[in-house]
């Protein structure tokens, strides 16, 4: 099994805090929320995404892009 925590955990946090709190906490892994990344990458490239990850020993377990699945309607649920 693999523990990770998921940015949902930090909701308005960075993805560079997220990544940073996560080291700090003793986690090996997160779970990216696509928003954060997407937010991250506007300002910054892939490769300093890398750097940070190999300076804080922090994988990545996933992304994850299902936003807003729990208040959707049963068509837009099914669409997925």
């Amino acid at each position: 099994m693999q523990l990770a925590i998921n940015g949902a955990t930090t909701m308005t946090a960075d993805l560079e805090t997220d990544i940073r709190s996560a080291a700090a906490a003793g986690f090996e892994l997160v779970e990216f929320r696509s928003n954060k990344l997407y937010d991250y990458l506007a300002t910054r490239s892939v490769d300093e995404l890398k750097a940070l990850l190999a300076e804080t020993g922090i994988g990545v377990l996933s992304i994850n892009t299902l936003e807003h699945i729990t208040w959707r309607s049963d068509e837009d649920y099914a669409a997925i």
